[in-house]
């Protein structure tokens, strides 16, 4: 009977998939420029590349999602800060047109309770929950930009911000 459980004990396992599944993140360089300011009047904001090199034969991706990483944050305003409704920070490989990937929602950021600073420096990472695997497909050159971006009242700046990518692959 202890040999038919462990026959059929291996069995399953044997009949699983073997594939590893890889959760790995790309940054763009080190950012050259210090600081991104947003300003009261909406307008979209180039930010910089992530290259992801060649992936391992036969990866197949699962998800990826946009993550923005940023050393400090600053306003000169006097009052609360924060942001109008719906902007998005948007990729496209090289050769693809933009997709969103991470929502600044209005809802939750412009709310004078996402930010509450006054003339503060704060390090955020940010992951988006929408999946651009649609444009995220492989080893090449990914272009990012911050639609719309916005601030209210008035000007931010964001020091260091880096976009990067989660890529979940299987191989």
């Amino acid at each position: 009977m202890l040999k038919k459980i462990i026959i059929l004990i291996l069995s399953a396992v044997t009949s699983l998939s073997a594939s590893p599944v890889v959760v790995e993140e790309f940054w763009s360089a080190a950012r050259t420029t210090e600081k991104i300011m947003t300003d009261a009047a909406p307008g979209t904001i180039a930010l910089d590349d992530v290259v992801i090199p060649a992936l391992p034969d036969g990866a197949t991706i699962r998800g990826a999602y946009i993550l923005i990483g940023c050393m400090g944050y600053r306003t000169n305003s006097s009052s609360i800060q924060g942001w109008r409704l719906n902007q998005y920070i948007q990729v496209k490989k090289s050769t693809g047109s933009y997709i969103n990937g991470l929502c600044l929602n209005g809802a939750a950021n412009y709310s004078y309770g996402h930010w509450g600073y006054y003339n503060a420096y704060s390090h955020f990472l940010w992951q988006g929950g929408i999946d651009v695997k649609a444009q995220v497909n492989g080893a090449g050159t990914y272009n990012f930009q911050w639609l719309d971006a916005e601030a209210f009242p008035d000007s931010s700046f964001f020091y260091y911000l880096r976009p990067g990518l989660k890529v979940i692959y299987e191989y």
